[in-house]
C-alpha cells in the first residue's frame, strides 16, 4: 500500500515530491478511541459491540499477560468472545508479523487485538492489515502515538531499523486504561512528551509550507494543525501534575489530559510532519532508541 497512490499520485511522482492536481488535505485517525481507569475491564464489551467479533487474536507481552490478562480474559468471557492468544517476541520484524500472520491465517479472527506498548501495537497493526480483519489495540503506555497511526515501523530481528509499513486506516479501537498507565514506568511517560512536544514545531513548519506534504503524502488539513496546537498547550499545562500522578501509581486529570495528548493528539504530529525531518536525523533517533531497547533486553536475560 502506498499514500501517495491513492492521494496524490502526481506529486508524489515528482522529486522532491510535492503536491501534485488535485492533491487533497487528509487527516486519518482511529475509527474509536477510548480512553480511562479500569477499561481492560472493557475490552469484551468493545469489540462486541463495536465491532460485532466473536472471536480475536490477542497479541500480547509477556508482562500484561502476568498483570492483565486474567481480567482481559473475563471480560472477552462476559460477552462471549473467545480468544487465540500468541506472545509478542519483543522486536517489530517482519519476521515476526509473518509468524504472527501465518499461526492465525486460518482462524477465521473478527479482530487482532495487540496489547501492551508501541512495538506490540505496530506489529499487531501488521498483523491485521495481513489477515484483513479489524484492528484493536490496548495500549498500556503513554510513550507514542503509535496506538492511534496508520503505520507500522519494522526492524531487523536483531533490532536494526529496517523502514516503515504504512496501511490505509488508522486501528478500528484503540484502548488506553488509564490505571494501567499511571502504574508505568515513569520514562515511558516522559519520553512520550519529548516525542510529542518536539513534533509540534515540526507541524507547524509543514503546515505552513505550501509544498509541503504530510506522511499521507497530502497536504495537513487545518484541523490537524488545530490538534497541534492543543497537545502542545496540553503538555506545558498539565506534565508536571501528570507526573506527580505516575510517582503516586493514581490516575488523575492532569495524566488523563497529558496521556491524550501523547496518544491521540500527537497523531496529528505525524501526520503533518514526519517528512520535513531529516533522513539522517530521523534514523539516529530510530537507532537510539532501539539501542536503548536492546540494553533493556539483554538486562532483562
Amino acid at each position: 500500500y502506498n499514500h501517495g497512490q491513492v492521494y496524490n499520485p502526481t506529486g508524489s511522482s515528482m522529486v522532491p515530491k510535492q503536491p501534485g492536481h488535485n492533491c487533497p488535505s487528509c487527516f486519518v485517525s482511529p475509527g474509536h478511541y477510548l480512553q480511562g481507569p479500569g477499561l481492560i475491564r472493557s475490552v469484551g464489551r468493545y469489540v462486541s459491540k463495536l465491532l460485532g467479533a466473536d472471536k480475536v487474536g490477542i497479541f500480547i507481552t509477556p508482562g500484561n499477560a502476568r498483570r492483565n490478562g486474567e481480567a482481559l480474559d473475563a471480560s472477552l468471557a462476559e460477552h462471549g468472545v473467545s480468544a487465540e492468544y500468541v506472545e509478542f517476541l519483543g522486536i517489530c520484524s517482519g519476521e515476526e508479523v509473518d509468524r504472527v500472520s501465518e499461526l492465525w491465517e486460518h482462524e477465521k479472527l473478527g479482530a487482532v487485538l495487540a496489547v501492551g506498548g508501541g512495538s506490540c501495537n505496530d506489529a499487531g497493526k501488521h498483523v491485521a492489515h495481513n489477515l484483513g480483519v479489524p484492528s484493536v489495540v490496548v495500549s498500556t503506555l503513554a510513550a507514542t502515538d503509535a496506538p492511534c497511526s496508520a503505520l507500522t515501523i519494522l526492524y531487523t530481528p536483531e533490532g536494526g531499523y529496517v523502514g516503515g509499513a504504512v496501511f490505509p486506516q488508522s486501528p478500528n479501537i484503540v484502548i488506553v486504561d488509564t490505571d494501567i498507565v499511571a502504574k508505568a514506568p515513569k520514562r515511558t511517560l516522559v519520553s512520550g512528551l519529548g516525542d510529542a512536544m518536539s513534533t509540534f514545531y515540526e507541524a507547524r513548519t509543514c503546515y505552513n509550507n505550501p509544498q509541503a506534504l504530510s506522511m499521507l503524502e497530502a497536504r495537513p488539513t487545518a484541523t490537524a494543525f488545530a490538534i497541534a496546537e492543543l497537545c502542545a498547550k496540553s503538555l506545558y499545562q498539565f506534565a508536571d501534575d501528570a507526573l506527580v500522578a505516575v510517582d503516586e501509581k493514581q490516575p488523575s486529570h492532569a495524566l488523563e489530559r497529558v496521556v491524550e495528548a501523547n496518544t491521540l493528539l500527537s497523531l496529528s504530529l505525524i501526520h503533518i510532519s514526519e517528512p520535513t525531518r531529516l533522513l539522517s536525523i530521523s534514523y539516529a533517533v530510530f537507532c537510539l532508541k532501539k539501542k536503548k531497547k536492546n540494553y533493556k533486553l539483554q538486562a532483562q536475560r
